[in-house]
């Protein structure tokens, strides 16, 4: 749905967008790259816009002085609060995939309600390991008393696509799970990830 304007004209976002507010990442990232190869933010903007078949576009005309990205599942779009911002695009990229796996026969991850969803990956778990994974997920959130496992995957898809070496750290469970996933059952998502 649409959402209603704010004291400054801008549009506030639908309620069922997901949000990114920046004062939530932690970043830890080489001063060094770590390849010879350059690219920039626009080519990996069109990489994602292309392959994932989601538009990238800046705040325009959405309220966004207290989130760094939104990603909306209808239309599949990625706002950004400051253009070519790689840690938000990412988990905001995140949402998109998550949306992706529901539309290929998964199931939601979140919902109207978002609470009681069950997630698509919970099924990769490992026979005996559904809770373990899902409170790896929930203790990456952001926000730590929502403890959201949709939340929880983005930030892991974040560390894991930003390669801040903190994915299979922060939630060995599901990092192999998901790797094994990508491998087996998703190798063309797996191969656009690399």
């Amino acid at each position: 749905g649409a959402g209603g304007a704010s004291a400054a004209g801008l549009a506030e976002p639908p309620s069922d967008a997901e949000a990114l507010a920046a004062s939530n990442w932690q970043i830890k990232l080489p001063k060094e790259p770590t390849t010879k190869a350059k690219i920039n933010r626009t080519q990996i903007i069109d990489f994602v816009e292309k392959t994932f078949n989601v538009a990238v576009r800046g705040k325009l005309t959405v309220n966004m002085s207290k989130v760094s990205g939104y990603y909306f599942g209808k239309p599949e779009l990625i706002r950004l609060k400051k253009w070519g911002e790689l840690e938000v695009l990412t988990h905001e990229l995140a949402h998109h995939i998550d949306n992706l796996m529901v539309q290929r026969g998964g199931r939601r991850a979140f919902s109207e309600e978002k609470r009681g969803a069950t997630q698509w990956y919970r099924d990769l778990a490992p026979q005996g390991m559904k809770k373990a994974l899902v409170k790896e997920l929930a203790d990456l959130d952001y926000s730590p008393t929502q403890r959201r496992t949709h939340e929880g995957f983005a930030e892991y898809m974040r560390h894991y696509l930003t390669d801040t070496g903190e994915a299979a750290v922060k939630a060995p469970i599901f990092h192999e799970a998901f790797q094994s996933f990508l491998k087996n059952k998703e190798t063309e998502l797996g191969g656009n990830l690399e």
